[in-house]
């Protein structure tokens, strides 16, 4: 049961691993070209996120509704948007602060 309230959670909360830089820039050009949810899938298994992986799963599988290809594009630029602050999320260092 941890890994279907890890998914609820991290759906409600748009909860996105942090990966490199260079990765996130790859998840979300994957998450919109080739297959919905493929860089979601490859995020989720570099921060080895079981639940981001399932969400990739589902955002494929959705895609021939349209749903899955929005959902995927949005968790896209929300992991690439998490990357840029990767470093700083590694040490600790609160992103939101002007210290």
């Amino acid at each position: 049961m941890p890994l279907c309230k890890d998914f609820v959670t991290d759906v409600t909360t748009q909860n996105v691993p942090s990966v490199p830089r260079a990765t996130g820039l790859l998840c979300l050009i994957l998450n919109i070209l080739p297959f919905p949810g493929l860089g979601s899938v490859i995020a989720g298994l570099q921060a080895n996120s079981s639940s981001t992986v399932l969400i990739g799963i589902i955002q494929f599988f959705l895609f021939p509704g349209l749903i899955g290809f929005i959902w995927s594009v949005w968790w896209g630029v929300l992991i690439y948007r998490k990357s840029q602050f990767h470093e700083a999320v590694l040490l600790g260092i609160s992103i939101y602060s002007n210290q």
